[in-house]
C-alpha cells in the first residue's frame, strides 16, 4: 500500500498495518476479554506485520465476520451479529469507510451509540438491534446519505425520536421499536420520499398520531402500537394507498371510531388495533363505534385484529370473501348479529376469535368445512342453534371454546373419531342431551369441559381414555355409576364430577393413576367406603367427596389426608376417624377392608355356569391386581424415593429473593393451576417477598416427553435471550 490509497493504510513502512486492520483490532481490544477468544480466533495480524501486505489476496478478507470488495482489498461487510459480545463500539470504526453494510445486532453492546459509525457514509444498511444501547440517540445520522435499511429494535434509548433521520432520502426501512423514547412522533416523519416499514412500537411516545404519515406514499407496514398515543386515529391514514400491515395496539389513551377512510386501504393484509390493558387505576379508553364495512371487502386482508375494544354493530358480512383470511380476533367488545356465513371461504382461516361479544344466531354450517381451522374461541354470546356437523372432526382443529352461549341438542358423534382436537368446553349451554358413546376415544383430547349444560344419562365407559388430563362435568344430571374402567385414564390429573346424581361406590381404580391430582365427587349420591387406595396416592392434592351416602373410615395414611380440612367430608353422616371429630368404632376400623372388598365386586344374577366363570375370573383377577398393586406401590416408592434425593438445584438469571422450596410448595396446590399443554402443568405462585411468579413443571414419566421436553429447552434458551418489558422475564 501507498499513502495514495490513504485511509486505507498509514503513511509510513510497509510493517504499519492498513487502517482497516486497525479498526478491527481496536473493535477486538475494546470488547470484554471474555468474548474475544470464540467470536475472533482468525482476527490475527501477525502474518501482516511479518511481511508486505498482499493487495491481490489480503488476508483480513478472510476473516470471520468479514466481506471484501470483488475487486479490491476494501472492507464492505462487517456481520457480528449473535455473538453475545459485550463491551463498546470504538472510534477507530470510522476507518472501514468502505463499509456497505453493518451487522452488530444480538449482541451485548452498551452505552450510548458510537457517533464514529456516522462517518462511514457509503453504508447502506445499519442493524444494531437487541443490544443496550442507552443515552439520548446522538445526531449525525443524516450523513449517511445512502442509507437504506437502519434497525435499532429492542435497545435501551431515551429521550425524542431523531429528527435529522428524515434527510435520508432513499431510507427503507426504519426501526425504533423496544426502546424508551419519548414526545411525540414529529410531524416530518411524514416527508420521507421511500419509506416502505415504519416501526416505532414498544416505547413512551405520547401525543397525538401525527396525520402526516398518511403522506407516506410508499408505506407498506407501519408498527406504532404499545406506546400512550392519545385522541383518535387520523382519517389521513386511509390515504395509504400501499399499506398491508398496521398495528396501532394497546395504545393507552386512543379513542374514538375507526375512520370509515380506513376501509379505503384495499392492499391491506393484516390490521391489528386491540385494546388497552391497562391497571385497575387507570380509566381504559378503546376505539368505539362500527368495524368500517369496506373493510369486509378488502382483497388481500390476512389478519384482522381488533380485541378489546368498545366496538358495536355488526361484523361486515362480506368478512372471508377475499379467500384470504387466516387470523379473526374480535373478541372482547359488543359486537352484534351473526357471524358472517363465508368467513372461512377458500378454506385458509386458522384462527376465529369472537369470545365476550353478543353475536346471535347459530355458527354457520360453513365451519364443518372450514379444514383449515385449529382454534375457534366463540364462548360468552348469545349464540344458539347446535354444534355444526364436522366441525369437531376438522383435521387441524385443536382448541374449540363455546361455553357460556345459548347451544343446545347433542355433541357430535364425530367427537370420538376426531384425532386433532385437544381442548373442548362446551359448559353453560342448555344441551339437553347425553354424552356420545364414543367420546372417551377422541384420540388426542386431553381437556373436556361440559359444566353446567344440562347433561343426561349415564357417564360412557372410559374406553380408549389415553389423553385426558381434565375432565370436567359437574352440575348436570348425570346418574348410574363412575364407569370401573377409568383406569384407562393414564394421563388424568383432575376429574371433577360434582353436584350430579351419580350412585353406586367410588372406584379404587381412580387412586391408581399415576398423575392424579384433583378429584372432586362431593354432591352426589355415593355409597360404601372411601378406598383406603387413595391413602397411598402420592401426586393427590385435593380431595372432595362431601355431601354423599358414604360410610366408614377416612384414610389416615400419606400426606395429603391428615392435612384436608373436614368440610371435604361433610354431609357424610356414615364417615369417621381421620381429620373428622368422630372417631371410628374399633370393628369399623378392622372389618373396612373386608367391606371394602366386597363393594369391589359388582352383583350377577346370571346362571350358575356365569357363577362358575365369574369365579375363575375374579380369582385371576385378584391375583393380577394384587400382583399390579404390589409393583405399583414398590414402584412409586422407588420413584418416590428417587424424586426426594436433593436438594434441588436453583440455576437463577438473576438476583432473587426466593428459594426452590418456595417455588416447590405453591405445586401442591391445584387453584394455583393457570393451564395445562403438551409439556406440563403451569402454576400462579406467590414468593414469600411477595412477587407473583409463573411456575412450570414438567410432565416426567413417559418416554414420549424426551422430544417434548427439548421443545420447552428451546424456549427456556429463546425466553433467556430476550430483554423486552412486554414480554416476561425467564428468571430461572
Amino acid at each position: 500500500f501507498s499513502s495514495s490509497q490513504s485511509p486505507n493504510t498509514t503513511s509510513h513502512d510497509h510493517h504499519q498495518l492498513p487502517l482497516q486492520v486497525i479498526a478491527l483490532l481496536s473493535l477486538k481490544s475494546s470488547l470484554n476479554k471474555e468474548t474475544q477468544s470464540n467470536s475472533f480466533q482468525d482476527w490475527d495480524p501477525s502474518p501482516i506485520l511479518s511481511k508486505q501486505p498482499n493487495l491481490e489476496d489480503p488476508l483480513w478478507c478472510s476473516w470471520s465476520g468479514i466481506k471484501c470488495h470483488d475487486k479490491t482489498p476494501r472492507i464492505t461487510s462487517l456481520d457480528l451479529s449473535h455473538q453475545n459480545l459485550t463491551g463498546t463500539i470504538p472510534s477507530e470504526i470510522r476507518y472501514l469507510s468502505s463499509l456497505t453494510h453493518l451487522n452488530l445486532s444480538r449482541n451485548s453492546f452498551s452505552g450510548p451509540l458510537q457517533t464514529a459509525i456516522f462517518e462511514l457514509t457509503e453504508l447502506r444498511v445499519l442493524d444494531i438491534s437487541h443490544n443496550n444501547f442507552n443515552s439520548t440517540f446522538p445526531p449525525g445520522i443524516s450523513k449517511l446519505n445512502f442509507l437504506r435499511l437502519f434497525d435499532a429494535y429492542s435497545n435501551s434509548f431515551t429521550g425524542p425520536l431523531p429528527q435529522d433521520i428524515v434527510k435520508l432520502r432513499y431510507l427503507e426501512q426504519l426501526n425504533f421499536s423496544g426502546s424508551y423514547f419519548n414526545g411525540s412522533i414529529p410531524k416530518s416523519y411524514g416527508s420521507f420520499p421511500r419509506l416502505k416499514y415504519l416501526l416505532l412500537a414498544g416505547n413512551l411516545l405520547t401525543g397525538s398520531i401525527p396525520p402526516q404519515l398518511g403522506f407516506l406514499s410508499q408505506l407498506e407496514h407501519l408498527e406504532i402500537g404499545y406506546n400512550q398515543f392519545s385522541n383518535g386515529l387520523p382519517s389521513e391514514l386511509g390515504l395509504l394507498s400501499n399499506l398491508k400491515y398496521i398495528d396501532i395496539s394497546n395504545n393507552t389513551y386512543i379513542s374514538g371510531p375507526i375512520a370509515p377512510q380506513l376501509g379505503n386501504l384495499t392492499k391491506l393484509e393484516t390490521m391489528l388495533m386491540f385494546g388497552n390493558n391497562l391497571s385497575e387505576k387507570s380509566q381504559q379508553v378503546l376505539l368505539s363505534g362500527e368495524i368500517p364495512e369496506g373493510i369486509g371487502e378488502f382483497p388481500n386482508l390476512d389478519t384482522l385484529i381488533i380485541w378489546n375494544n368498545s366496538l358495536t354493530g355488526k361484523i361486515p358480512q362480506k368478512l372471508g370473501l377475499s379467500a384470504k383470511l387466516t387470523k379473526v380476533d374480535l373478541s372482547t367488545n359488543s359486537l352484534e348479529g351473526p357471524i358472517p356465513s363465508n368467513i372461512c371461504n377458500g378454506n385458509k382461516l386458522v384462527k376465529l376469535i369472537l369470545f365476550s361479544n353478543r353475536l346471535v344466531n347459530s355458527l354457520p354450517d360453513s365451519l364443518g368445512n372450514c379444514t383449515s381451522l385449529n382454534r375457534l374461541r366463540a364462548q360468552n354470546n348469545n349464540l344458539t342453534g347446535s354444534i355444526p356437523y364436522g366441525l369437531l372432526s376438522l383435521p387441524n382443529i385443536s382448541f374449540v371454546d363455546l361455553s357460556n352461549n345459548s347451544l343446545f341438542g347433542p355433541i357430535p358423534e364425530e367427537l370420538g373419531n376426531a384425532e386433532g382436537i385437544e381442548h373442548l368446553n362446551v359448559s353453560q349451554n342448555p344441551l339437553n342431551s347425553t354424552l356420545p358413546d364414543n367420546i372417551w376415544n377422541s384420540t388426542n383430547l386431553k381437556i373436556f369441559s361440559a359444566i353446567s349444560s344440562k347433561l343426561l344419562g349415564k357417564i360412557p365407559e372410559f374406553v380408549g381414555c389415553r389423553s385426558m388430563m381434565k375432565i370436567e362435568l359437574q352440575d348436570n344430571m348425570f346418574q348410574g355409576n363412575i364407569p370401573w374402567d377409568i383406569g384407562h385414564c393414564e394421563k388424568l390429573l383432575s376429574l371433577n364430577l360434582s353436584l350430579n346424581s351419580i350412585t353406586g361406590i367410588i372406584p379404587w381404580e381412580i387412586s391408581t393413576l399415576p398423575s392424579i391430582t384433583n378429584v372432586d365427587l362431593s354432591h352426589n349420591n355415593l355409597t360404601g367406603t372411601i378406598p383406603s387406595d387413595f391413602g397411598n396416592c402420592s401426586t393427590l392434592s385435593t380431595f372432595n367427596v362431601a355431601f354423599n351416602s358414604l360410610t366408614g373410615p377416612i384414610p389416615t395414611s400419606g400426606v395429603l389426608f391428615p392435612n384436608l380440612h373436614p368440610s371435604s367430608f361433610s354431609g357424610n353422616e356414615g364417615l369417621c376417624g381421620g381429620v373428622l371429630p368422630k372417631p371410628c368404632a374399633a370393628d369399623d376400623t378392622l372389618g373396612a377392608s373386608a367391606v371394602e372388598v366386597n363393594q369391589q365386586r359388582p352383583k350377577r344374577t346370571a346362571g350358575a355356569i356365569v357363577w362358575i366363570m365369574a369365579a375363575a375370573f375374579g380369582i385371576g383377577l385378584f391375583v393380577l391386581v394384587a400382583g399390579t398393586r404390589c409393583f405399583r406401590a414398590n414402584y412409586s416408592r422407588r420413584f418416590n424415593d428417587d424424586r426426594q434425593i436433593g436438594p434441588w438445584k436453583l440455576t437463577a438469571f438473576q438476583r432473587l429473593n426466593f428459594t426452590a422450596d418456595d417455588v416447590l410448595e405453591c405445586l401442591s396446590m391445584s387453584n394455583k393451576i393457570l393451564g395445562m399443554g403438551s409439556t406440563g402443568t403451569v402454576y400462579k405462585a406467590e414468593m414469600p417477598g411477595g412477587e407473583i411468579i409463573a411456575v412450570k413443571k414438567l410432565w416426567g414419566k413417559q418416554k414420549e416427553n424426551i422430544r417434548r421436553r427439548r421443545g420447552v429447552l428451546a424456549e427456556v434458551e429463546v425466553l433467556g435471550n430476550v430483554r423486552h418489558r412486554n414480554i416476561v422475564r425467564l428468571l430461572g
